[in-house]
């Protein structure tokens, strides 16, 4: 885009979809390289510090053999090394994420202020790359910050208590809390009506028919939403499925697909070794992913977008299916812990 027009751009309604951080990213690159190899190689930078990550947050969790194992789970990953090359605010958002459970998990180990400083760039991160999440990203945050807190179980629970009546109630007779709230939920369901009813593409619905008659959603209700939900989160973890591919570019996603469904099935069995061993660390980052899970599951109505938005989370389950597996064919001893010994 030349810079004489960036202004009229800039002006426009959608000027904030249009120009997002990966444009701003690319017009400096080609600013910088001019029409050369580097604007695309300068982007793996990012992917590798996805590698970084996960191999660092699994030797906090766990051990050298599953950071290993998981690390290259995720760099051999064949969505990301597409998103390395091509979509560079997906990379970051995962990033964001993965920094997210880092310091969550270095706070859970020491209630100590600096070790809630990376997620002050994971924020920065979530906000350059993946806007739209930044609230969701602010509540899901707060709530497991103030859950490991190390405190008094009963005081806790009364706290947490006291907080959600609050809520609720805040919701309920406020004016602009219920505003907000409606409008969250409303804008939620409205883009998986956008997604489902797109003309071209692999869409799929999971509402019944009259809710894609509907033109708002302020006042939908709870029960048909939850209703709605199991199927939702069967598009978002299962999706595009094996037994129903139909387009030439879903058959060239069969072997990766294949690849997810290998690492879930390890996963569940990571999880239950983790609940078994550690379950404080491994409750909060299934609260942090079954967050999100449940909010793509409601907004998600197309199968590469379901695909796209699981990708922020596939590190994790690549972290819990490398102990499932390692654990599965006994290269973990038998006689140690599973896990690091941290003090509660």
């Amino acid at each position: 885009v030349p810079l004489k027009d960036v202004a009229q751009i800039l002006s426009h309604n959608t000027a904030q979809t249009f120009l997002n951080f990966g444009a701003y990213l690319q017009a400096f690159l080609h600013y910088t390289f001019g029409p050369s190899l580097m604007n695309i190689l300068c982007l793996p930078f990012f992917g590798i510090w996805v590698v970084i990550m996960v191999y660092i947050l699994s030797l906090e969790l766990y051990n050298h053999r599953v950071a290993i194992l998981s690390s290259a789970m995720v760099a051999l990953f064949p969505p990301f090394l597409l998103y390395s090359t091509s979509n560079i605010r997906m990379i970051i958002g995962v990033l964001a994420f993965l920094i997210t459970i880092y310091s969550l998990i270095k706070f859970f180990k020491k209630n100590s202020l600096k070790n809630l400083l990376p997620l002050l760039l994971a924020t920065l991160l979530i906000y350059f790359s993946k806007s739209r999440l930044l609230i969701p990203y602010a509540v899901i945050v707060s709530l497991i910050s103030f859950f490991i807190i190390r405190m008094n179980s009963i005081v806790r629970g009364s706290l947490i208590l006291i907080i959600c009546i609050s809520a609720f109630t805040l919701i309920k007779i406020h004016p602009m809390a219920n505003a907000h709230y409606h409008a969250f939920t409303s804008s939620l369901l409205d883009t998986h009506k956008f997604f489902a009813t797109y003309e071209n593409g692999n869409n799929y619905k999971i509402f019944d028919e009259d809710f894609y008659e509907q033109t708002t959603f302020i006042n939908y209700p709870l029960s048909k939403v939850v209703k709605a939900l199991p199927k939702g989160i069967a598009y978002y973890i299962l999706c595009p499925f094996l037994w129903n591919m139909r387009s030439f570019n879903q058959l060239i996603a069969y072997p990766h697909t294949l690849l997810w469904y290998f690492i879930l099935a390890f996963s569940l069995f990571g999880f239950w070794m983790g609940f078994q061993f550690h379950f404080s660390q491994t409750f909060c980052i299934t609260v942090f992913m079954l967050y999100w899970i449940i909010l793509f599951s409601l907004a998600s109505g197309n199968i590469g977008t379901a695909a796209r938005q699981r990708d922020l989370l596939t590190p994790l389950f690549c972290i819990f299916a490398s102990v499932g597996l390692l654990r599965l064919f006994e290269l973990f001893p038998l006689n140690k812990p599973l896990l690091r010994n941290y003090s509660q």
